[in-house]
């Protein structure tokens, strides 16, 4: 028994390897946080723990000015896409934050991110990012970032 269960174990492992191994599984959000924020009732004394996701409620819960947010993430890619919307936030401007995550497309990605982001993300963001940086570029199947989020799929 002890051997199925293990066997078990390993298959789902490896499932869930193969779904969030080195990809972004969400790029944003689709749930509305403004009713989040008024039923929890969030407020300068609040201290959240939640999914990253694709960080863009932990960002809007920022509103209310809790005094905690831990945002966490079986896959730690996610937690890259919040860090670089953090940083994008710190070191952009509306027009740069809104080509990367309202258009999904930025031609000059790269160099951007190379010149003001890199530094503000932690080793492990900035390593994946290094990678996929190119999911703000065009390409004839996937022509912005909005088309890079991978659906749970068989290998």
């Amino acid at each position: 028994m002890a051997a199925i269960k293990y066997l078990v174990k390993n298959i789902q492992n490896r499932f869930f390897d193969s779904i969030v191994n080195n990809r972004l599984v969400y790029n944003t959000c689709w749930e509305d946080p403004r009713i989040d924020r008024k039923l929890l009732g969030i407020d300068s004394d609040s201290r959240i723990i939640m999914l990253t996701s694709a960080g863009c409620n932990a960002l809007d819960y920022l509103l209310d000015d809790p005094a905690e947010i831990h945002a966490v993430d079986a896959n730690p890619n996610q937690n890259a896409l919040l860090q670089l919307k953090r940083a994008l936030f710190q070191y952009g401007d509306y027009e740069t934050l809104f080509q990367f995550f309202g258009r999904g497309f930025y031609p000059s990605a790269n160099i951007f991110f190379q010149q003001h982001l890199r530094a503000a993300l932690t080793p492990k963001a900035h390593q994946f990012w290094d990678k996929h940086i190119n999911y703000f570029s065009r390409t004839t199947t996937q022509p912005s970032f909005y088309f890079r989020g991978h659906p749970a799929k068989l290998p």
